[in-house]
């Protein structure tokens, strides 16, 4: 054989390379496309979703299954433990694994929240609820973030929306219903105190 027909066999074998190579990546993404639709609210104390075993007898599927368990129980455990870092990595290879999965950037909104990334959780919590807008915990983070921000208007909506949302066995809500009353109480203050800076011969002298 000579050179050039060398040359020339290896070049045609190109082809046939990329469409495995293209072969591969559908296959990844039908395998991915196939996990089971996260559906149950996350709850704030950060107890793992349930998760809906059926179907799941094809080895493949389960392996990619099996990590994406893991990844979010680990974020879970991370979480609980305040190792905000840790656990942002851990949900970051959740998302990786299950994109469009609302309870992942919830919490990574909370692990955000934690580190103080305050900008960055709202983004994390706004987009769970483009996700899945009836999922109580990512109304919860918002308001957390908006109240971070000085934005009591803000927070009070998303709380509010969390109380509605929320099942009324939620453990959470109390503390909810406390937070509302709580921003009442200082949106009331500040209203007054902006009402008599404006009032007609009011000055910060006058007493009664």
């Amino acid at each position: 054989m000579s050179e050039s027909t060398g040359r020339a066999t290896r070049r045609d074998r190109r082809p046939l390379a990329l469409l495995l190579t293209l072969l591969m990546v559908a296959g990844l993404g039908a395998l991915i496309s196939w996990l089971p639709d996260y559906r149950k609210p996350l709850p704030l104390s950060g107890e793992s979703v349930g998760i809906d075993q059926a179907g799941l007898n094809e080895p493949p599927k389960l392996a990619v299954k099996r990590q994406l368990d893991q990844a979010f129980d680990e974020g879970v455990s991370l979480l609980h433990a305040r190792a905000y870092e840790g656990a942002l990595i851990a949900f970051n290879r959740v998302v990786h694994i299950a994109p469009r999965l609302p309870e992942a950037y919830v919490n990574m909104g909370y692990a955000l929240l934690g580190l103080e990334r305050y900008a960055q959780a709202e983004r994390a919590f706004s987009y769970a609820t483009e996700l899945r807008p009836d999922l109580p915990n990512a109304y919860y983070g918002l308001a957390l973030v908006f109240e971070q921000h000085g934005d009591l208007q803000g927070a009070m909506g998303a709380m509010r929306t969390y109380v509605h949302r929320a099942h009324q066995d939620d453990p959470y809500l109390s503390k909810a219903r406390a937070a509302l009353w709580e921003w009442e109480q200082q949106r009331a203050a500040i209203n007054n105190e902006s009402a008599k800076g404006t009032t007609p011969g009011y000055t910060v002298n006058d007493e009664g």
